[in-house]
């Protein structure tokens, strides 16, 4: 068995040390890209880069960890994607330059190169740091003394009851908003802007719906049955949000769930993720379409005359180049941030960091809330960019935003707590920890958003629904182990 470990140590050494070498050339060569005169073709030969690189680091991590599906090489596609996807577009069809980032007359190209440059830089520190610390064995393990299924059914049953009707309202309210002005107004509808911090207190108890079906799909991955029954109802619910184009909430779901199949219930085999990887293009495809239709004018016009505009609009745009300029949008708020930091905007020097804090608290005591008043990456940049919406974010914009060049060294950081994220879930279903397997399945949902996102709402999201959830369950538990000796001493 020694022996066995030993060499299979032997083996991910070496796997390590060929993965840091043609990290560092890939490196060495993007550098040379970017100093390269002729901005456009330098684009082009990112885009390449991206292409060896990205599935190079990913083939790495799957054959150290013996498994290609795993929480690392989802981060990994979905910022390949994200970061990636419009020069990508741009190196396969000329013509998509037209409206993607590249001719984006308010980026320059010198800041797109920059952004291109120290992405793969900052993916770089990223990928030594998770294979490192995987390799030495060093990241912590969470762990929780009891069985919490029982308390995690009832706080499971508890947080739907409360969420249960808040969604139906807010579902209501989004299809009838949806169906006669289109997605853009979902944001101006009453359940966005009403009282309460981000959305109103309906909404806030509305996205405890989720929670609650992970704690019952979990609690119950035993029982195929009572799984099962939560896994159809977690379906319908994602349906009805990409009916009203809610995209992004919903497909992190669905990858919550993969997880938790993958995980609990049965491998992802190679051929299983082949299918998922077909499958994924065609969802990709299909986001990019439900886009499309979400962002039509719907005045005066039947449902029938929608999709069909939609879909000749979608046809007409090509669907693989449109759908790579989508996903690719991020690119577009790292390359302004790069653009106008620090020269027009100065660095924020981490405060940006600290108001994700704040912004924990609900709108209890303030008429605006000090964390929305001093203003988010996204509603400083975006006014840059577009007249109207929002812009998105990035981790990778946002640490630049505050430190510079020297937000590289947040990268390490950034590597490290992947690698307790993956570690974590490993142990913790492999030893059936459901509670701890819980709170980092859900942390991975924020954790992906926050590619495309900033920490604004990180630290809020994971203690409204991670951390309460976690402190109901463990009350209950008490609650259950104080009646049973309770029982006892009366028998």
């Amino acid at each position: 068995m020694r022996i066995s470990e030993s060499l299979i140590d032997n083996k991910n050494i070496l796997l390590f040390i060929i993965n840091t070498l043609l990290s560092l050339l890939i490196l060495f060569i993007s550098y040379n890209i970017y100093i390269s005169p002729d901005a456009i073709a330098n684009i082009k030969l990112f885009s390449i880069i991206s292409l060896i690189y990205f599935p190079l680091i990913i083939t790495i991590w799957g054959l150290m960890t013996k498994e290609l599906f795993n929480i690392y090489n989802i981060i990994l596609l979905f910022s390949f994607v994200f970061y990636f996807g419009q020069p990508i577009a741009f190196l396969i069809d000329n013509n998509s330059g037209s409206y993607g980032v590249v001719t984006f007359t308010r980026i320059s190209l010198e800041a797109i190169n920059y952004s291109l440059l120290f992405i793969i830089c900052s993916f770089t520190i990223i990928d030594f740091f998770v294979k490192a610390i995987y390799l030495l064995r060093k990241s912590l393990i969470v762990k929780s003394k009891n069985d919490y299924r029982i308390p995690m059914k009832y706080t499971g049953y508890i947080l739907l009851l409360i969420s249960i009707v808040p969604t139906m309202i807010t579902f209501s309210s989004n299809i009838l908003v949806a169906l006669q002005g289109g997605y853009s107004d979902l944001f101006s509808s009453n359940i966005y802007t009403s009282s309460g911090f981000s959305g109103g207190y309906i909404r806030v108890l509305s996205n405890y719906l989720e929670p609650a079906l992970l704690l019952l799909i979990i609690s119950n991955i035993d029982n195929k049955k009572s799984r099962n029954k939560w896994i159809l109802l977690s379906f319908i619910y994602i349906l009805l949000n990409y009916f009203v184009g809610i995209r992004g909430q919903s497909t992190l779901y669905i990858i919550s769930l993969i997880l938790i199949y993958h995980y609990l219930i049965k491998k992802v085999t190679y051929k299983k993720l082949a299918f998922v990887s077909l499958f994924g293009v065609f969802f990709a495809v299909l986001l990019r379409y439900l886009a499309t239709i979400r962002n039509i004018s719907r005045q005066d016009k039947s449902l029938f005359q929608i999709v069909e505009d939609s879909w000749s609009q979608f046809i007409n745009d090509s669907p693989l180049i449109s759908t790579l300029y989508e996903f690719g949008q991020t690119l577009v708020s790292v390359g302004i941030v790069f653009e106008k930091t620090p020269d027009t905007i100065p660095y924020n020097y981490g405060f940006s960091y600290i108001n994700s804090f704040f912004a924990m608290f609900p709108n209890l005591f303030w008429d605006v809330h000090p964390a929305v008043k001093s203003g988010s990456m996204d509603s400083i940049f975006s006014g840059f960019v577009t007249g109207y919406g929002g812009l998105g974010g990035s981790f990778i914009s946002e640490a630049y935003y505050n430190f510079g060049l020297y937000s590289l060294a947040f990268m390490s950081i950034i590597g490290i707590f992947i690698a307790f994220l993956y570690t974590n879930i490993v142990k913790s279903a492999s030893r059936k920890d459901l509670l701890v397997f819980f709170i980092f399945i859900y942390i991975t949902k924020f954790i992906l958003w926050y590619i495309r996102s900033e920490t604004f709402s990180f630290w809020r999201n994971t203690l409204y629904y991670v951390l309460i959830p976690c402190c109901l369950v463990l009350i209950i538990n008490s609650l259950l182990i104080n009646s049973n000796k309770y029982k006892k001493r009366i028998f």
